[in-house]
Formats: C-alpha cells, sequence, structure tokens
C-alpha cells in the first residue's frame, strides 16, 4: 500500500537526494483513503487529489478519480484536523469532463492554430476550483489549492476564507510571467493548468502580494523534446526549479511587483510553515537548520538550458536575461551549491517529517 511505498522511498532518497524533502501521497482509491491516518503518522501533512487525470486522460500510475472518492478523502483529512491534527488536502482544480467534450470540438477544427489554454480553458478550472472550496465547506477540511492559474482565483480564495472556509492558494513562476500566445506556448509550454493571459499574470501578482495567495511553488515536471513532438500527445509539464527564484527576483523584486520579503515569505516560509516544518525550515533562527540561499539582486544572467540542473532538455526561458540570481546555498550550514556548482554529495540530503501531531 501507500505507506509501504513512502517508507521505500524514503530508503531510496536518503541514498541519492542532494536536498532535504517531504512528500505528499496521491489518493486514488477508497484502500488509499483509509490509508490516510498512517500516512500522517509516518510524517506526511497532507495528501493530494489529481482530479483531471482520468478516462483517456489518465496516466501511468493515475487511474483517475470521481467526486465520490475526492468526498471520502476530504471527510478523512477533516476528521484528523477536528482531532488537532496539522493536516490538509491539496487539490489539482481542473474539471476533466468539460475538457473532454472541448477536445472533441477542436479536434473537428480544420484551422488547428490553437493553444493548449484555448482548449482547456480556464472554465475547467474555475468550476473545479469553486466545487472543492464547497466541498471543503461542507466537509470542514482544510483545502490547499496547487498551481492556481486563473486570475479569477485569488477573489474566490478571499471570498472563502472570509466566509469561513480554510483555504490556501499556491501559484507557479510560469503563472505569473508567460501566457499561452507566446512562442513556445503550443508544445514546448504544455502544461496543466495551462498557461493564460497577461491579466491572469497580473491578478496572481496582486494575490500575492495582498495575501491571498500564500505559496510559491515550482510544479516541477521535466519533460524531454522527445516528449512534446505532438500537440495532443505532448507530455504535460516543464522543468521550473532552478529558474522559479531567480524569476521572482527578476520580474517580482527588481520590477518593484512584489517585495523581497514576501518573496522570501511564499517561496520558504509560508511552505514551511503550511507544510509542518517550520521553525526547522524556513526561518532563520536559534535552532533552525541553517538552510541559507545567499542571492545576488543585480547579478544577471541570460538563462541557457545547458546551464542548468536537470533532465529536461530546453527551458521556456531560454535566451531571456534575469536580473537576481542565486549565489551560493547551505543546507543545514554545509555549502550545497557555490557559483551554480552543485557541491553536495548524494545521500546529503535527508525525509523529514512534518510536526503534525496534536
Amino acid at each position: 500500500g501507500l505507506l509501504k511505498n513512502a517508507e521505500k522511498f524514503v530508503k531510496v532518497y536518503e541514498d541519492n537526494g542532494v536536498v532535504d524533502l517531504n512528500m505528499t501521497a496521491a489518493i486514488f482509491s477508497e484502500d488509499d483513503v483509509a490509508a490516510i491516518p498512517d500516512l500522517v503518522k509516518f510524517g506526511m501533512p497532507a495528501v493530494k487529489f489529481l482530479l483531471p487525470y482520468r478516462g483517456a486522460e489518465a496516466l501511468d500510475g493515475m487511474p483517475g478519480i470521481d467526486d465520490g472518492i475526492l468526498y471520502l478523502g476530504l471527510r478523512k483529512v477533516a476528521e484528523l484536523a477536528a482531532k488537532g491534527y496539522r493536516v490538509f488536502s491539496r487539490v489539482h482544480t481542473e474539471n476533466v469532463e468539460i475538457f473532454e467534450r472541448r477536445k472533441h470540438e477542436y479536434l473537428k477544427l480544420k484551422n488547428q492554430n490553437f493553444q493548449w489554454g484555448d482548449v482547456r480553458d480556464k472554465i475547467c478550472e474555475l468550476d473545479s476550483l469553486a466545487h472543492c472550496i464547497q466541498l471543503a465547506r461542507m466537509t470542514k477540511c482544510p483545502l490547499y489549492v496547487v498551481h492556481m492559474t486563473v486570475g479569477e482565483g485569488p477573489e474566490m480564495i478571499s471570498r472563502a476564507r472570509a466566509e469561513g472556509v480554510n483555504v490556501t492558494a499556491e501559484t507557479c513562476p510560469q503563472y505569473l510571467v508567460l501566457t499561452k500566445d507566446e512562442a513556445y506556448g503550443r508544445i514546448l509550454g504544455k502544461v496543466n493548468p495551462p498557461l493564460r493571459e497577461k491579466w491572469d499574470n497580473q491578478q496572481l501578482w496582486e494575490g500575492l502580494k495582498n495575501g491571498s495567495v500564500s505559496v510559491v511553488g515550482s510544479d516541477h515536471a521535466p519533460c524531454k523534446k522527445v516528449h512534446k513532438k505532438e500537440f495532443w500527445t505532448a507530455h504535460v509539464g516543464m522543468a521550473a526549479v532552478e529558474t522559479m527564484l531567480p524569476v521572482m527576483l527578476s520580474e517580482g523584486v527588481n520590477k518593484g511587483r512584489l517585495s523581497f520579503e514576501r518573496v522570501v515569505e511564499t517561496c520558504c516560509y509560508n511552505p514551511a510553515k503550511i507544510y509542518g516544518l517550520a521553525p526547522r525550515k524556513g526561518c532563520i533562527s536559534i535552532g533552525s537548520d541553517a538552510d541559507l540561499v545567499m542571492v545576488d539582486l543585480k547579478k544577471k544572467v541570460k538563462v541557457k538550458n545547458e546551464n542548468l540542473h536537470t533532465q529536461a532538455d530546453y527551458c521556456v526561458f531560454e535566451g531571456k536575461e534575469m536580473t537576481g540570481w542565486p549565489v551560493a546555498t547551505w543546507l543545514r550550514g554545509e555549502m550545497i551549491m557555490k557559483d551554480n556548482k552543485i557541491l553536495a554529495k548524494p545521500g546529503y540530503g535527508r525525509w523529514l517529517a512534518a510536526d503534525v501531531a496534536p
């Protein structure tokens, strides 16, 4: 079951990893739902519900879930929360049924010059977001919305919070700066949920600024060009972890969209706190882990995929000059990166159980 897989993964990771991590498990069945309390006791603060990957959209190892499994899972997490566990449910909010019907319509078009964000329109995300907020309200389950892309999202989150729903939202750098119509967008930029419009970018920056969006995550999903040959069958995802901080510094801090303090809060402190890893992680204080990143806000770097440490063989920011770049990283007091060279030895990374018990 899930717990055995988690234990196996930790062993493999601690032999090979170079940074510390926690993880969450995806829930697909009633057996998985039944395993949630054991996963939480193991040290996982959350489970994840991948709503759009079913039917023709199912991926390897992701058989798909329906609203019944989502409901049972949220209810189980809510039971633990009611006992005082600091737990939550992560949801990828997209309505796959609406997408499927739209896909059939787009497949029939003579002119195939549309974008992934046209087919997988924001109605899919907005409908699912409203639906998940409503289920969280009714089950009293703490909800965490992953990689939110829609400009309407921040206001929906704020309104739900004002009405007493415990809901937190995350967005990603790609949804802050990229749009569906840019040159790479059609296949290399194919990602779920899709890239949107400039207006959505702006609203998400505003959400980060005003606190309705609490976290910036990478949603790192590296693909190779060989997996992105044809529009409909191309893998979804992009490498995003190494360009995340540069985007936030270059487009956020240096362009006056976000304060440096708010970048630290949304990229470091809030995730550590929400995931039950603070004050060990996410803080600089006595007793914390001495995880530090030194950045040079004036350093100009032209992004080249060959200089990035990823199995992806392309980068959507290729050739873009960014101002602001990390120059050194320490993990538990050990320098693990300097001037773009990884110094950590495989096996230095550790699994960290989250502090979620009552």
